[in-house]
């Protein structure tokens, strides 16, 4: 946005320029006429001076036209092309089933225990020790 505000500011300070009308000015139509009065004028710098804010215009309307269709390009483009959608990549999954060997305890479990050791497994047990 500071870019687009700064490119019309100075736009505006281009064409505040270009509206200068003094006698210094080679652009100036008068001053052609007299520069050029007596002279062969159909050789070229007549013709360029007189054309020249002609062609400055749309020298600066096509530069100002290609750089809003640059701005305005990727928004164009992500309009015209369909979302793309990246899964993750599958992950294969393996289910492994580990067989424990029975838990044997070398203390005996105390009385507390023994009347709900019948009930719990071995993990459940050397957890409770």
């Amino acid at each position: 946005m500071i870019t687009a505000a700064a490119l019309l500011l100075f736009t505006f300070f281009c064409l505040i320029l270009s509206l200068d009308r003094a006698w210094s000015n080679v652009t100036l139509p008068e001053r052609n006429d007299l520069v050029f009065e007596g002279r062969h004028r159909g050789y070229g710098a007549y013709q360029l001076r007189r054309e020249y804010d002609h062609r400055l215009l749309v020298a600066f309307l096509f530069t100002v036209g290609l750089l809003l269709l640059l701005a305005a390009l990727p928004k164009v483009v992500s309009w015209l092309t369909p979302p793309v959608t990246v899964l993750p990549p599958a992950i294969p999954s393996i289910v492994v089933t580990i067989v424990l060997p029975p838990i044997i305890l070398d203390n005996p479990p105390s009385q507390k225990l023994t009347t709900t050791a019948a009930s719990k497994t071995p993990h459940e047990l050397t957890s409770l020790v």
